[in-house]
């Protein structure tokens, strides 16, 4: 998960401007990067969680209770889209013993 594991604690970075177009999608605009990103679902809902420091762990504990998904298949997702997070530089990841 390049550097990210199930206790590392992540937040999303204040850069992004983000719009909730419905229940379901947002949209992000890193103007900075001048990037544009649409989220929906399951997406969205990580996105949401990423607000305060989070664990992996705790994600995917939440994804597991609120959609139709294994563990194994949660943490293979959710990894591959925090990696993407991370090398767009949208999220911090720090070790669970230091603050965010």
């Amino acid at each position: 998960m390049s550097g990210i594991s199930s206790v590392s604690l992540i937040r999303r970075r204040g850069r992004p401007l983000t719009n909730e177009l419905s229940e379901t999608e947002t949209v992000m605009l890193d103007i900075e990067g001048g990037r544009y990103f649409g989220l929906r679902d399951v997406g969205k809902a990580i996105w949401e969680a990423l607000e305060e420091p989070i664990t992996v762990d705790a994600i995917c504990a939440d994804l597991m209770q609120r959609f139709e998904v294994d563990e194994d298949t949660c943490r293979r997702e959710v990894g591959a889209f925090l990696k993407q997070l991370h090398e767009q530089d949208l999220i911090e990841v720090r070790d669970a013993g230091s603050a965010v």
